[in-house]
């Protein structure tokens, strides 16, 4: 998942949390938000 992946998820759940709830602010937080999230390492868990 890449960084425009992420924020369209985030920006999908904000739209369901803003209908649910009555809040100001959404913020994300996270390697995503600073821009220095890493690429996904496949391990063998």
């Amino acid at each position: 998942m890449d960084q425009t992946d992420a924020l369209n998820i985030v920006k999908r759940y904000a739209e369901i949390v803003r209908n649910t709830f009555d809040c100001q602010k959404i913020i994300l937080f996270g390697s995503y938000a600073k821009g220095n999230a890493r690429k996904e390492r496949k391990t063998n868990d």
